[in-house]
């Protein structure tokens, strides 16, 4: 990015994502193509924070000169600890993807996770109904969460996977203290075995199935990694997509 192409050429914009690992994450090129579009003079980095370090990172924000970051795994849950405000959709859904550094200094913590995964579904799928049938959610993190609440927002009849019985029971109290209705399957689709049977229980519960597979491993080498996915047959399927 050339600085002479740039508009307010007197303030470069300072931001990006933490997580670890944080390499694989695609935020910067995105987020750099954008500022290149906009003619914004700045850059988005990865910033590799150990989850022992997150409170000094985020807090080193301001005196380096940040307007703020993204976060991605592991860090959505704990940094709401370490914020100094959280809006009430984060409190409900229990997790924040954005740090916004105010004038003051002070760290706000939102989430938008929730209303982009559900405008991405719309774009791609307009077609789309929520109460179609049940969707299967494969995780419990931070980024699941969000998911989670979004398509409990719409209407959606949720089941949600993991290996982690505490995360998976966590995020369906969420989303029923939120209104919507939800199950818990352990289970984390790293098999063709373990994902049919994750779809038996969503059948016996809810008796019908409208499935949407929800990658939330972000590369990390968890459930979103396998390629178990891909050997069901293409009707088990609605829709395939990551987050």
């Amino acid at each position: 990015m050339k600085a002479e192409s740039m508009s307010h050429p007197d303030k470069f914009l300072l931001a990006g994502v933490m997580g670890w690992p944080v390499m694989h994450s695609r935020s910067p090129m995105l987020h750099n193509f954008w500022f290149a579009e906009h003619k914004l003079a700045g850059t988005y980095v990865p910033l590799a924070i150990r989850p022992e370090g997150l409170a000094t990172a985020l807090r080193s924000l301001q005196p380096l000169g940040f307007a703020g970051c993204n976060l991605t795994i592991p860090h959505k849950q704990t940094a709401m600890k370490i914020v100094d405000t959280v809006d009430e959709v984060a409190k409900r859904i229990g997790a924040i993807s954005c740090v916004t550094v105010r004038a003051d200094g002070s760290l706000a913590g939102t989430n938008n996770d929730c209303y982009g995964y559900i405008h991405s579904i719309k774009q791609e799928q307009p077609a789309w109904r929520a109460d179609a049938g049940p969707v299967v959610v494969i995780g419990a993190g931070g980024g699941s969460r969000a998911v989670c609440y979004g398509l409990a927002q719409e209407g959606a009849k949720v089941a949600i996977a993991a290996r982690g019985e505490a995360n998976v029971n966590a995020t369906v109290s969420r989303i029923k203290d939120a209104g919507g209705t939800a199950i818990g399957v352990l289970g984390d689709g790293t098999s063709e075995d373990d994902v049919k049977r994750v779809i038996a229980s969503t059948v016996g519960e809810f008796g019908n199935l409208d499935i949407l597979y929800v990658n939330v491993g972000g590369g990390s080498g968890r459930a979103g990694d396998t390629n178990s996915i891909a050997t069901m047959p293409d009707d088990f399927w609605r829709t395939t997509t990551h987050n």
